[in-house]
């Protein structure tokens, strides 16, 4: 991957992520293309990456499995709405 193509990925990411709105999805609040390191910004996650609660980092108590299976029908509703709008997400985070 080449250094325009990184750049059309980041201009892409932008483009869809400005225009989905959807309470399943993070959002996208700004971005900086200025100097070497282009840089997303998303809302903040006060609870941290689901990974990190998953694992039950920094203390946090675990997460019971009926919350997990909410978390798994919120991910999947967010997934259906990008595709619903023709796009495939394919960096999806823990």
């Amino acid at each position: 991957v080449d250094a325009q193509d990184l750049k059309q990925q980041f201009d892409q990411e932008i483009e869809i992520m400005a225009k989905c709105k959807h309470e399943n999805l993070v959002e996208l609040l700004g971005f900086s293309s200025d100097g070497a390191q282009p840089c997303l910004v998303y809302e903040y996650m006060p609870n941290g990456s689901l990974l990190d609660r998953l694992a039950c980092l920094d203390g946090t108590p675990p997460i019971s499995w009926n919350t997990r299976c909410e978390i798994a029908q919120g991910t999947a509703n967010g997934i259906n709405f990008l595709h619903d709008n023709n796009h495939i997400h394919r960096d999806i985070k823990r």
